[in-house]
């Protein structure tokens, strides 16, 4: 799971500036999936040469169940589409869900410095492990399983 960008000050005054400079020139689109008044997920990207660049989503945890997130996806998936976008990038992380959307894979590269040769290792086999896990459909589909059981207990 990455950790969210917009904890920190910065990066939230750096996306705001970003949309005020892109959405006059309609090089951002935003999708919002509301039920009841609720919104239960958004959607932040960015248009560019007949392709859309994912950058920014988040949802209502109070309706993880219903998978608000994938609802909304399947919606601007159909819609690029019936556009003839050329691609739609799921831009940075690895996160499993990109893998059911996706019909074409690239290497995603990351640049970590370590202070000592003990997080060096610990984050390189984290790494490659992980890298493992989304490759290997039956290991991924295991470890998913028991995953989503563990979420379950917790969000009870």
């Amino acid at each position: 799971e990455i950790p969210s960008m917009f904890k920190k000050e910065n990066c939230r005054e750096f996306l705001i500036q970003l949309l005020k400079d892109l959405l006059p020139k309609n090089k951002v689109d935003i999708w919002i999936l509301r039920f009841n008044q609720n919104v239960l997920a958004i959607q932040i990207g960015f248009n560019h040469d007949n392709k859309y660049i994912t950058y920014f989503h988040s949802y209502d945890i109070n309706y993880l169940k219903h998978a608000p997130s994938m609802i909304l996806f399947n919606h601007f998936i159909d819609e690029y589409c019936s556009h003839d976008y050329d691609e739609i990038d799921f831009s940075r992380g690895s996160e499993s869900y990109k893998y059911r959307f996706a019909n074409t894979f690239r290497n995603n590269m990351g640049i970590a410095i370590n202070k000592n040769i003990t997080g060096h290792m610990l984050h390189k086999s984290y790494n490659k492990i992980k890298e493992k896990v989304i490759k290997d459909k039956k290991l991924h589909s295991f470890i998913t399983k028991y995953k989503n059981k563990i979420r379950k207990i917790i969000l009870q």
